[in-house]
């Protein structure tokens, strides 16, 4: 019919990329971080507004409607768990740990049956060592009580945790020791040496949570080319924060991080939003 078009082309089953560019606390912005594959993203517009309503009359008439604010927001779902994306989810910090191979002697612990010993924790490693070598157990220290020589290992007393890589010619051991229920070392002091064998590795050290604030940026995908004019959003400065629920462990479906990019207002005379398509023809 004419003068009447269905516009197809703006017709657009949402699919796209997620990328966000952290800012420093100089204000300088780094470069923009792919965030991995994102299941779900989607901008709320939350708009709050005055309305007066007329005083005479039987019924009251709306008088005017003013708009007092109105505030935008990105919620994003992300399925890849990656140290940066959890570093957004929690407001930490990503840093590198160093490989840990010093040898160590003389590691106390109080034995309790059917408990798990984790080896190696202190306030620079707090989940303690990840593989570990040359596992010697001796009772007895702290301070001595009853000391009583080399405790060796079996499946009814003290068993070491071999890691996936240990060999019979070279073992491995995760740095857990399982005390089982029948275990005759219940109440006593054990010793325990090793070399840590824990390689360099990436970790997120959460504190007192930060803020945390940059630029976000959703390229929309179309696929086939042309059947859609793609709109992508930009937003210059957003408070970048965790929301909701990660499941470390369901039945239903793999873990996912839900983040919130709330639009704030930027310098330099940016717009709060870009949202920007093809040129129309």
């Amino acid at each position: 019919m004419p003068g009447r078009s269905q516009h197809k082309e703006n017709t657009v089953i949402g699919s796209g990329e997620c990328y966000i560019a952290l800012m420093d606390a100089d204000g300088n912005y780094g470069n923009e971080r792919y965030l991995g594959d994102s299941p779900g993203a989607s901008m709320n517009v939350e708009t709050e507004e005055i309305e007066v309503d007329s005083s005479d009359g039987v019924v009251a008439e709306t008088l005017v409607r003013h708009v007092t604010s109105r505030k935008y927001t990105f919620n994003l779902t992300l399925g890849d768990i990656s140290h940066e994306n959890i570093q957004l989810f929690t407001g930490g910090d990503v840093e590198e740990q160093a490989a840990i191979t010093a040898p160590v002697t003389d590691e106390d612990y109080k034995v309790e049956l059917d408990r798990w010993i984790q080896v190696g924790q202190s306030s620079s490693n707090p989940a303690g060592v990840s593989k570990m070598t040359s596992v010697t157990v001796n009772k007895g220290t702290q301070a001595d009580p009853d000391t009583e020589g080399l405790v060796t290992p079996t499946a009814a007393n003290l068993v070491l945790e071999e890691a996936p890589e240990s060999t019979a010619t070279e073992r491995v051991y995760t740095g857990r020791i399982f005390i089982p229920p029948g275990s005759n070392l219940s109440g006593k002091w054990i010793s325990v040496d090793y070399t840590p064998a824990s390689p360099v590795a990436k970790r997120v050290k959460v504190g007192v949570a930060k803020a945390i604030e940059g630029s976000f940026r959703y390229r929309e995908s179309v696929d086939p080319p042309g059947t859609a004019k793609p709109r992508d959003y930009y937003a210059r400065l957003c408070s970048i924060r965790g929301d909701g629920i990660n499941d470390l462990k369901s039945r239903e479906g793999p873990q996912r991080l839900s983040l919130v990019a709330a639009v704030m207002k930027p310098a330099g005379g940016y717009p709060l939003l870009s949202i920007d398509g093809e040129a129309q023809s």
